[in-house]
């Protein structure tokens, strides 16, 4: 019997919210009706009784789970290059017949602009661009607006923990069938040397590819380049690039893990070796904390709004500026700052020399960056500045508060 769990929902620099881009959507590529039947799975986000599990061949789990995976294609507005990755089709209660949400990476989705998601079709093919049928591409925009009608569109992203969720509106299709793949059971624990399966889009050419191997290590804490520090499952399976975001299972079929490193994913970085792979665990130590790929969906889905993306509470946005310390002269100042920001917004100007952070001196870069690192969402920060209007030199204090970091903030 299932458990049906409710989906209820320094480097010194800050990207603020208008970093993203209003687009306009583009008109649905698909028609309305279709005549075709659409065959794939989703992921239910509950849990199975412990009599209900069994252990599976690989041709047989693979058989079971494979259908609910979807490769994807995200292009920025205004380029001719395209980003692909891998996503999880997942099924959440209380939501319209038609609604689906898509599990994946947020680097996947961070460039934004026109994405596209294939679906397998009856034949458990998964076409790419250069050989797809239209039936099975839908099409949205990820941007700065929400657009609510698209087929496609983005519900919440979470650059710290690397998750995002994407909601897949499907058009009225006759015969639709959608299967059902589970999650772990409650008191399910990952353990080295377990054999798990890879379903994901290797090159951004290859969907549908599946790949076996064995957990590596478990709570594993990973560096990249371009993802920060993450504690991840290790894993032998190969995972290349275009298949973050794809799904990672053990052999009884159940979802445990978002596939998000290989050894091809950043090749500067020492992390990354043949051999070694990462996926982002369903939970971590046996407890939903804020790491887990199922918790950070949850609180994506359940903040989102017609009129803004979710966010992972308690993750800060940073003020907005740029600072730089010369040793020479013993000063401190802004060199940038970000439009819109809430620094910019507190009236803090290029060419403030800082004299001091919430009462501590700013005797150089460190001391502010660990006072910056040290407030959290709602906390205050208060620079006491100089400032050189011409002909006079002001000293003052800029107040900012520390705001909630939502992923492509509309601000509504």
């Amino acid at each position: 019997m299932k458990k049906i769990i409710s989906l209820i929902l320094l480097i010194l620099t800050v990207l603020s919210s208008t970093a993203c881009t209003f687009v306009k959507i583009p008109a649905p590529e698909n028609p309305e009706t279709l005549d075709s039947v659409i065959l794939a799975q989703s992921v239910n986000l509950g849990t199975l009784e412990e009599t209900d599990r069994q252990i599976l061949s690989t041709e047989d789990a693979v058989y079971k789970t494979e259908r609910a995976v979807v490769a994807i294609r995200v292009q920025p507005i205004g380029s001719d290059s395209a980003s692909f990755g891998s996503g999880v089709i997942v099924k959440v209660e209380d939501r319209a017949v038609n609604e689906y949400y898509i599990l994946t990476c947020h680097h996947v989705i961070e460039s934004m602009g026109n994405v596209r998601v294939y679906v397998p079709d009856e034949n458990r093919r998964n076409y790419t661009d250069a050989d797809y049928n239209p039936k099975y591409a839908f099409s949205g925009t990820i941007g700065a607006s929400v657009y609510p009608n698209s087929q496609i569109s983005l519900v919440g992203g979470d650059k710290e923990s690397d998750v995002a969720v994407l909601k897949l509106t499907l058009p009225v299709i006759n015969n639709l069938s959608i299967e059902e793949v589970p999650v772990p059971v409650d008191n399910y624990t990952v353990r080295k040397g377990a054999e798990v399966f890879a379903i994901g889009n290797p090159t951004g050419s290859l969907p549908n590819t599946f790949t076996k191997g064995y957990v590596s290590y478990v709570n594993r804490t990973a560096s990249f380049i371009d993802k920060g520090t993450l504690t991840l499952l290790q894993l032998n399976t190969d995972i290349w690039r275009g298949s973050s975001g794809g799904a990672l299972f053990n052999m009884y079929g159940e979802l445990i893990g978002l596939t998000n490193g290989g050894r091809d994913l950043d090749l500067e970085n020492e992390a990354c070796y043949s051999g070694i792979n990462y996926a982002i665990p369903y939970e971590i130590d046996g407890s939903l904390t804020e790491n887990g790929f199922i918790n950070v969906a949850r609180q994506l889905i359940g903040t989102a709004t017609e009129t803004n993306y979710g966010y992972v509470s308690g993750r800060k946005s940073k003020p907005g500026f740029v600072f730089t310390y010369q040793p020479e002269t013993g000063i401190l100042s802004v060199t940038a700052v970000t439009e819109n920001s809430i620094s910019a917004k507190a009236g803090l100007l290029a060419g403030d020399v800082i004299l001091s952070a919430n009462g501590t001196p700013t005797t150089d870069n460190a001391v502010l960056s660990s006072v910056i690192s040290s407030l959290s969402v709602g906390d205050q920060l208060t620079l006491s500045i100089s400032r050189n209007n011409g002909l006079t030199i002001e000293n003052k204090q800029i107040s900012m508060t520390i705001a909630q970091y939502r992923f492509c903030d509309t601000g509504l």
